[in-house]
């Protein structure tokens, strides 16, 4: 992750130091020392120029950070989060930039909650925005940091990492743990197929290796349920669609900081060495079925398999 000593840093090179305050709650005024480009020293002049790009490769040019990193999802949180006075204020934009990043977001209505928002998905969406440049990602990134949403990808073993996904669908049905012999991921899923439902695994359930959905009826095309393993980004669409279904009343600005939050999760369960897989038996009785999403912990001491339930239904 990058700091914020090196997010500065990376920038003396192109201007001069000007004191930044940023309001972080009406008991909490942080004041920082933010530099400049060069010429852009009172909040009446233009800042970037209107073609100005802070990307670089796919990198945010000169900070080191790129999509989906803390950063850049700390960053995106608060141009979707944040009012035009407070872009303007206090995170003390220029008032162009400020002024383009709502009215992108907003949609043609100019209203912030109705139904042509264009909320930010990605840099590359921000970085098109006219007067948004390198000197806007410093003051953007100063101002997520404030407000306590640049949050390092989380660390530690598999298990853990799981418990923290779990808490975000409260109503999850037959959650567990399995312990398995076999390290191989599609053998992990039969020997789970076998634990949770003793049926025959290989009479049971029809499988599927690296499926591209959680929904899986059709993709394996035989009579059974299916199950098998997943994709890193099946699994990904599959938490998502489980938040949007689950948060659905909470507005977009929350799916959008759980779903952050879910990406950053599953992410480091990959990079300890995480697969994933599904179980497309109905869990319960609603009416929709219920598909459980299965995080395989491939380098335990004791190989597990841990199922995920992200079906909201309480029935």
């Amino acid at each position: 992750m990058v700091t914020r000593t090196q997010v500065m840093a990376r920038a003396l090179h192109t201007g001069a130091a000007m004191t930044r305050t940023f309001v972080v709650s009406n008991a909490l005024t942080l004041t920082l020392t933010l530099t400049m480009p060069l010429g852009c020293s009172s909040a009446s002049e233009e800042g970037d120029p209107i073609d100005d790009s802070f990307l670089s490769g796919g990198k945010a040019d000169g900070f080191g950070f790129e999509e989906g990193s803390p950063e850049a999802v700390g960053i995106l949180r608060a141009v979707n989060e944040a009012t035009f006075e407070q872009l303007d204020t206090d995170a003390q934009l220029y008032s162009n930039a400020a002024r383009n990043i709502v009215a992108h977001r907003d949609g043609d209505d100019g209203e912030a909650g109705t139904r042509d928002d264009d909320p930010f998905d990605t840099l590359v969406e921000l970085d098109a925005v006219p007067y948004v440049g390198k000197s806007t990602l410093a003051s953007l990134y100063e101002y997520a940091d404030a407000l306590g949403y640049i949050v390092p990808t989380p660390t530690g073993e598999i298990g853990a990492l799981v418990a923290e996904l779990e808490g975000m669908f409260p109503h999850g049905h037959g959650n567990g743990t399995w312990e398995v012999t076999s390290r191989e991921p599609i053998e992990m899923v039969r020997e789970y197929i076998a634990a949770k439902w003793g049926d025959d695994p290989d009479t049971q359930f029809d499988y599927k290796e690296d499926a591209t959905s959680l929904d899986n009826w059709d993709d394996v095309g035989g009579p059974n349920p299916p199950a098998g393993t997943l994709t890193f980004e099946a699994a990904l669409d599959a938490v998502r669609g489980g938040i949007d279904w689950t948060y659905e009343y909470d507005g977009p600005d929350n799916i959008a900081v759980k779903n952050a939050d879910a990406e950053r999760f599953l992410t480091a369960m990959r990079d300890a060495g995480g697969r994933f897989g599904f179980d497309g038996r109905e869990q319960h009785g609603c009416a929709a079925g219920t598909h459980f999403l299965l995080v395989l912990d491939v380098g335990a001491e004791t190989p597990r398999v841990f199922g995920i339930d992200l079906n909201p239904c309480v029935e």
